[in-house]
């Protein structure tokens, strides 16, 4: 250690405390005691007046967040021995002025480690322009961006406002692995050692003089634990004179708050060519380390691309050691850390990745070997640009205009306007109270969950053995573990015993019974059957100790016995279940039809897994046109299992779906699978509840959507009747489904430890403990068969590219309790149709039983097939044998071809008769935005070759409602205040955060003609209005809101004719004075006032006097008179139709919406980022345009996070086999406000501009929006998969690059790079450098066309046409030689040209074996050794457009290509390929000679990639700048010529295209007319 001058500031006038009992603060969380330091002085006082007593344990912290993510312990040492203990004593040194300095000197930044992100990035900003040209510059600026984008992308703004980056490295320093706690992957500190950061820190012992030493030493050797403070950083400048470069990396399965995956900083010094004093830093690969094999190779290597592959080499070896270490701790210690699930070679892969990036952005700023442009700017960090989303209304006139109307009379209402939603700015100031924040009553207790954290029987483990075993563990609580304060522990046999009936089954159903049985609130015994079983209720005091003791439950008394039963995490550990998915022929369903259409299970049927029953399997089929039909799915998955080339299969088809037009066609079938994973609901507000005693019975509070299912569970357990029992929720935090069938849970617990204690008590369970009881949103395994037609018969020439046959089959994960599987399964196989007709359809599932908590209802139910199905029609898209090879990735036309019509019948019989679907897909496809976008894909996909790009054009349907009609019914209850008009509006919806109650409030704003601020939404009661159904399936506003409707037309209706007839009545009654009865009735005329309305204001009786509101006094008057001023309202849905034996059988109603996304993956790393996304939804006439563009944003990015970033994760073996990883936010990852897309149109449909007809029958003309852009999100996916198929054309060799792939979502980065099939052996400075490059597949297929059709010459065109696949994938990569090939080369091979310049075939003689290398010149080139014709005329050019193999089927080649081919001397066989003889380098003399002839007789010149730039001593900055700008020329002229070559090719293709259109026509002409005449002769 080094010595500083520095000296500890001692200000006059502190104030020393005094020896304990200190002059402390209490704090929130319970903290021991509190001292803000104003010094370090000050905090050293603090510190030597407690550290001679053991009992006290100091704590320094700044910010404090740490706790966030390990436990607040300080380290204490005892006879060497490391102890983590509680603090006793916080020291905060936020406020010490020498730790938040930030200065510049000479030679380094001083950072004060008390500084926070947040004020660190400002001064960084301060001194650099954050843009992408200052990477590739060697400037001090550089380093400081590299810094500055790791602490961007660390948490989020608040957290960066309070972190420190002292406290932020010290995690690093504390967590290196010590006790069960993983290392802490910092960001910043990688960062920090990357550019070889010091420190200075002071010593708590001694004369604490301050001492420098390096972060890497601090780090890896730090001074006794717990025994010195971090003061400051010394971040070094670049040095004069030297070009320093310095570049920081994150991956992270999210772009912010998010840990990384691997971060990574490298620096370098860069002296005449030479890599010199390297530093390489990593974190996530275990403990931040430096990689000091990797730096000692570089340290003196050149530039070159022999360094880079030795470089790559090594670091991975290094880095594979690293994460084997980490590995191998994880089970020493038997962690239950996964963090992301990422594997070992991932993360591996990712720092030799990073390495890769660095030294291409190195070697293009420094102007070393020569890089291919499409690479050059990989190395470039992917900054967080602003997020441009844009939001459009249908009428953005009246956006502005807020909730607070003066007006809303008839003429102006409230029933259409973007209001603000009702609870907005109380929700976004924190003023909402949930009931999870409530106060809770007087005397109140609470409680706590214990639940099962391991699979099997198990045993408490108690101080003494007593039969009473709740009361024995409260005592060893109390006395033994030392925690007071707790009250009382419930188990079932306990609540058996004093009378409640733990019996009942409490899950889903109408008539209080589950549709499977089984569970209940907690389990019967000592056997768990999944983590997350519900053994016990702890109460206590407070919830602090209730919470602390279910830990030491859950931990110390309760002991597993090792389980010896198979435990089932997977679907696919299912098969060996011998009650497993059995094959389809072998299934046999109990069924019954629905009553639309198709068929489904009984109520009665045998549901259990563990008998000898099959599993239950539901089916929609559409009903067959002929009965000669019957058997097709049988024929289509039979024909699926051969070769993609025979997998044709005859099917029926009935033209225009015409029972008489029945044809035989010839279709080609694709199968395709698909998976899916649990989603967290992850609402704001986790599960509570709290339970009063009342003198009628139990009032509950709720954080429920199904206030009658909670009302009815408590009081099936608790013996009473169900008027004994009160539910009642104002507002809960969001739902999302994962309160509707669960929440009864947390209900009826409240309810009994109320009953049992006899008093108020609260249930308010953290993030972890709801995430395992909760349940999730079901996994799926779907295998989606698509019988498309590819005949070629004229009569089907318009029907090419339709959907004939739909199979699905889907498996469903149900957890071990069946909750609503079987409802949620339903609603999947219905909505598998998605917007396409398919006259033969059928849709299977069957529910599976794993031991995991029950899945449970989620927003969007058929989400899982609409993305199977999707993806399937990608599949065919991709498919050759369908539109032919130049139809690859057609799957719009496929899509276009395959949508409904409007009133065509789904396969249950709904009829579209509101469908416009069609108008809105082909808008989006016929707009200029969208040919542009497609074509800029494919350019940059063209120009980028480790970044790729991918879109889809989506359209859905989406079936809204309930499955099951009885709960298509709402009540609602309007009340009218007699004193001032005031109304409260009771009504049995949940306001959930979906704006429920501002569009009710809008209804009745509406239909009284009142201004919205008279009118509040009551709280929602099960005595108030009995029997409230459940809010979801996106109906809330459309039952509650007419329900609210009725009401108030019944309530207007009243008023205005009592108005009418009063009025009339004192006209002509008089009393015994003569003057009317009721003085100034007049006033009750509001039909009079100029407006008409009775909203308006009569003008002041007299001069000074306020206005008289016509309202209030019409109110008045009518209480006054005995009028009714409360009017109920009931509504059912009116298409849902209970009788099978209607003509015109209806669920609940659609919405039809489009989206467009366009989707950016990082080949090398799997960083994915939606680049654009558009979405057109079919809101009506929307109710209110702003609250559904929130819900269809929300529920489109929510749909995102399932694709992307959500990633439920289990432990996978062990112990704790079983237990759910991804329970709180430090590992599971919904989307944040960065990761929303870069660009983002949200539009509701304009039907009225489209004249479309609305449906009268909605509420207000208005359609639910909460749940159909949640499937829009599958528009991601499949442009997520197009982008990785792009890459995969380049990385793989071909077959199996043009394959269709399975990708499980959600998709994480990991799960892009592997899918990217990306080979290290690619990482290249540029194509034309590299060596030992084998065949790619274009010659392949040219090789094997030649052999299999036994051609004794090869003619340009076909050469054209094979060209043109390598050219259309850009393929580059190492292919080994199969036999076929070999066997090609060894045959004679013959060309020709055109006939005016060849007249003799040029041969190719035999060779042993080729050798490929790329040429950057993009044409494919070979030495006189190989092409033996000793004449440039033998070689000829191939256009890059794949268009060009369309016209390779013709024999002739035009003369201007010939020509053209003898002038550039190239030779095409594929995209950026050379084939040379093994013999034969690339700088051989013979290919020099040959170049300098064509130099010198004025051909092209060299190229200028493969040419490298001047390097003498004498060449200046201003020369090299020159000769770069002059090779920039001519690379520009050489793609202008190329792309007028290519234009000219094209051109002359389509011309050749279209002659032979007219020949062919003109030949069917003839022959029409030769089959008339025979007709007429005969």
């Amino acid at each position: 250690m080094e010595r500083t001058d520095w000296e500890v500031p001692n200000p006059e006038g502190l104030v020393k405390l005094n020896p304990p009992p200190l002059k402390t603060q209490n704090m929130k969380r319970h903290l021991p005691s509190y001292v803000q330091a104003s010094s370090l002085h000050n905090a050293f006082e603090v510190y030597d007046q407690v550290k001679g007593n053991p009992s006290w344990i100091v704590r320094f912290q700044v910010g404090n967040t740490g706790t966030g993510i390990y436990p607040a312990l300080t380290p204490v040492v005892h006879d060497n021995t490391t102890v983590w203990k509680k603090p006793k004593l916080r020291i905060d040194l936020s406020h010490v002025p020498e730790m938040n300095l930030m200065t510049e000197e000479p030679d380094h930044y001083s950072i004060g480690a008390a500084t926070t992100y947040a004020r660190f990035m400002d001064f960084i900003d301060a001194r650099a322009d954050r843009n992408k040209e200052v990477f590739k510059q060697e400037s001090e600026e550089r380093r400081l961006c590299a810094l500055r984008y790791l602490a961007q992308r660390t948490a989020g703004r608040q957290i960066r406002n309070r972190a420190s980056l002292g406290g932020n490295t010290m995690m690093v320093v504390l967590y290196r692995g010590q006790r069960d706690y993983p290392p802490f992957p910092s960001d910043l500190c990688t960062g920090l050692l990357a550019v070889g950061t010091r420190v200075v820190i002071v010593s708590l012992e001694g004369d604490r003089t301050p001492q420098t030493m390096s972060l890497y030493d601090l780090i890896t050797k730090p001074p006794t634990l717990g025994k010195f403070i971090l003061v400051k950083y010394l971040i070094p400048k670049t040095k004069p004179n030297t070009r320093t470069f310095t570049m920081t990396y994150k991956t992270a399965i999210r772009h912010t708050m998010a840990h990384s995956y691997v971060n990574g900083g490298i620096t370098v010094d860069v002296v005449d060519g030479v890599i010199k004093n390297p530093i390489l830093a990593f974190g996530g690969i275990g403990p931040t380390d430096l990689a000091t094999q990797t730096a000692r190779l570089l340290d003196g290597a050149p530039l070159t691309q022999e360094t880079l592959t030795k470089a790559a080499k090594t670091l991975h070896g290094e880095l594979a050691g690293w994460a084997k270490n980490f590995s191998d701790w994880k089970k020493k210690v038997n962690a239950k850390i996964m963090f992301n699930g990422e594997d070992d070679d991932y993360l591996v892969s990712l720092g030799v990745g990073y390495l890769y990036k660095f030294l291409v952005t190195l070697a293009t700023a420094v102007g070393g070997p020569t890089v291919d442009k499409d690479i050059q700017d990989i190395g470039l960090p992917n900054f967080l640009p602003p997020n441009y989303a844009k939001v459009t209304y249908a009428d953005r006139g009246v956006v502005a205009r807020a909730a607070k109307a003066e007006k809303c009379d008839d003429s102006v209402t409230l029933a259409h306007l973007p209001v603000i939603k009702y609870e907005a700015y109380a929700q976004a100031t924190g003023e909402v109270t949930y009931v999870r924040e409530a106060g809770p009553p007087s005397r109140a207790v609470y409680f706590s969950w214990v639940y099962a954290r391991r699979i099997g029987s198990f045993k408490y483990n108690l101080a003494d053995k007593a039969e009473n075993v709740e009361e024995q563990i409260v005592k060893d609580l109390q006395f033994v573990y030392g925690t007071s304060g707790v009250l009382s522990y419930i188990t079932y046999s306990s609540m058996q015993k004093k009378g409640l009936c733990p019996q009942a089954e409490i899950g889903p159903g109408v008539g209080g019974s589950s549709a499977f049985g089984g569970e209940t609130l907690l389990i019967n015994g000592n056997v768990t059957h999944c983590v997350g079983d519900r053994i016990g209720l702890i109460v206590a005091s407070s919830d602090a100790v209730a919470q602390k003791a279910a830990e030491l439950i859950m931990t110390k008394i309760i002991k597993f016995e090792e389980t010896k039963d198979p435990v089932y995490l997977k679907m696919e550990d299912y098969q060996a279940n011998p009650n497993g998915p059995p094959n389809p022929e072998e299934w046999k369903p109990y069924r019954i039809p629905f009553p639309w259409g198709g068929v489904c299970y009984p109520k009665t049927a045998p549901r259990d897994f563990d008998s000898d029953k099959r599993p239950i399997q539901n089916v929609v089929e559409r009903p067959l046109q002929n009965q000669d039909d019957a058997g097709w799915e049988k024929i289509v998955r039979e024909t699926a299992e051969k070769p993609p080339a025979d997998r044709f299969a005859e099917l029926p088809f009935y033209i225009d779906g015409k029972k008489d037009q029945r044809v035989t066609a010839k279709c080609y079938v694709v199968k395709a699978d698909h998976r899916t994973h649990e989603q967290m609901h992850f609402y704001l507000e986790t599960n509570a509840a709290i339970a009063e005693p009342t003198n009628a019975g139990i009032t509950i509070h709720a954080s429920t959507q199904s206030p009658s299912e909670c009302q009815a569970k408590t009081a099936a357990i608790l013996g009473v009747r169900n008027n004994h029992i009160d539910v009642q929720v104002k507002q809960i935090g969001g739902g999302y489904g994962g309160k509707t069938v669960r929440s009864p849970y947390q209900a009826a617990a409240a309810a009994v430890v109320c009953k049992l204690m006899g008093r108020a008590a609260k249930l308010a369970i953290e993030r972890e403990t709801d995430s395992a009881i909760t349940g999730r949103r079901h996994a799926y395994f779907l295998r989606v068969y698509l019988a498309v037609v590819a005949d070629e018969n004229p009569k089907l020439k318009e029907h090419r590219g339709t959907i004939a046959g739909f199979y699905m089959q889907a498996w469903s994960d149900a957890g071990y309790y069946f909750d609503c599987a079987e409802t949620v399964l339903n609603v999947a196989i219905e909505d598998s149709d998605g917007p396409y007709y398919a006259q033969l359809s059928r849709a299977e599932g069957q529910m599976l039983r794993t031991n995991k908590i029950a899945n449970t209802a989620y927003r969007a139910f058929g989400h899982a097939s609409i993305m199977a199905v999707e993806n399937a029609i990608e599949a065919a898209g991709h498919s050759p044998y369908i539109f032919g090879q130049d139809g690859r990735g057609n799957s719009t036309s496929i899509r276009i071809r395959s949508m409904y019509k409007l009133n065509q019948e789904t396969p249950y019989g709904s009829v579209l008769s509101d469908y416009i679907l069609d108008k809105m897909f082909y808008t989006m496809r016929g707009a200029d935005w969208y040919r542009e976008r497609v074509a800029g894909i494919r350019n940059f996909n063209r120009t980028q070759r480790w970044k790729k790009r991918g879109h889809c054009l989506q359209p859905a349907k989406y079936k809204v409602g309930f499955e099951l009609g009885t709960l298509e019914q709402g009540h609602a209850i309007v009340n009218v205040f007699k004193d001032d008009g005031s109304i409260l509006i009771m009504h049995d919806g949940v306001e959930i955060g979906q704006g429920l109650s501002t569009k009710v409030i809008q209804i009745a704003a509406t239909e009284l003609g009142l201004p919205v601020e008279i009118i509040q939404i009551g709280t929602t009661g099960a005595k108030i209005t009995p029997n409230p159904t459940s809010t979801g399936a996106s109906s809330g506003s459309e039952i509650k809101g007419g329900a609210t409707r009725n009401a108030c037309q019944i309530l207007r209706k009243r008023l205005e004719d009592w108005c009418h007839e009063f009025y009339d009545k004192n006209l002509l009654i008089k009393n015994c004075e003569g003057k009317p009865i009721m003085p100034n009735f007049e006033d009750l005329a509001y039909w009079k006032h100029p407006s008409g309305s009775w909203s308006a204001s009569w003008p002041p009786a007299k001069e000074g006097d306020p206005p008289r509101p016509i309202w209030p006094i019409i109110i008045s008057a009518a209480y006054s008179q005995r009028v009714d001023l409360s009017a109920e309202g009931f509504y059912t849905n009116p298409y849902f139709n209970l009788n099978p034996a209607s003509e015109t059988p209806q669920v609940f109603g659609f919405v039809y919406c489009c989206a467009y996304s366009e989707v950016e993956v990082d080949v090398l790393t799997g960083d994915s980022t939606i680049v654009e996304t558009r979405l057109v939804v079919d809101a009506g006439k929307s109710m209110n345009p702003a609250v559904d563009v929130g819900q269809i944003e929300g529920a489109f990015l929510q749909g995102v996070g399932s694709i992307l970033s959500e990633h439920v994760m289990f432990q996978p073996d062990g112990k704790y086999k079983g237990a759910m990883v991804s329970d709180n936010t430090w590992v599971y990852k919904p989307p944040f406000p960065r990761d929303i897309p870069l660009k983002w149109w949200t539009n509701i449909f304009p039907s009225e501009k489209y004249r479309i007809r609305l449906n009268q029958n909605l509420i207000m003309s208005s359609k639910a929006m909460g749940e159909p852009p949640f499937v829009l999100s599958t528009s991601v996916y499949c442009a997520l998969k197009e982008a990785i198929y792009a890459a995969r054309l380049e990385n793989l060799p071909a077959p199996d690059n043009r394959e269709w792939f399975l990708l499980p979502t959600p998709v994480t980065p990991q799960d892009v790079r592997r899918a990217c099939a990306v080979d290290p052996s690619n990482y290249v400075f540029s194509r034309a450098k590299a060596s030992d490059v084998m065949v790619p597949c274009a010659t392949e297929l040219l090789l094997e066309h030649i052999q299999k059709n036994k051609l004794n010459e090869v003619t340009p065109p076909s050469l054209n046409m094979f060209a043109s696949l390598d050219r259309s994938a850009s393929i580059h990569g190492k292919y080994s030689l199969n036999s076929s090939v070999k066997l090609a080369l060894s045959d004679s091979l013959q060309h020709s040209a055109s006939a005016s310049r060849m007249t003799k075939p040029a041969a190719i003689p035999a060779v042993e074996h080729l050798k490929v290398q790329h040429s950057s010149s993009g044409v494919l080139s070979g030495s006189s050794d190989l092409l033996m014709s000793g004449s440039a005329s033998s070689l000829v050019s191939v256009p890059s457009s794949s268009d060009v193999a369309q016209s390779g089927q013709s024999a002739e080649h035009s003369a201007s290509e010939a020509q053209s081919a003898a002038d550039t001397s190239d030779s095409v066989l594929g995209s950026n390929w050379a084939i040379l003889p093994a013999d034969s380098p690339a700088d051989s003399p013979k290919l020099k000679s040959r170049k300098s002839r064509r130099e010198k007789a004025g051909g092209e010149e060299a190229t200028p990639e493969t040419s490298s730039a001047p390097d003498t001593p004498s060449s200046t900055r201003e020369e090299r700048r020159k000769d770069k700008e002059k090779r920039r020329k001519e690379r520009e002229a050489e793609r202008q010529r190329a792309a007028e070559a290519e234009a000219q090719a094209e051109a002359e293709a389509e011309a050749l295209r279209e002659s032979e259109k007219s020949k062919r026509k003109s030949k069917e002409k003839e022959k029409e007319k030769s089959k008339e005449k025979s007709k007429s002769k005969k």
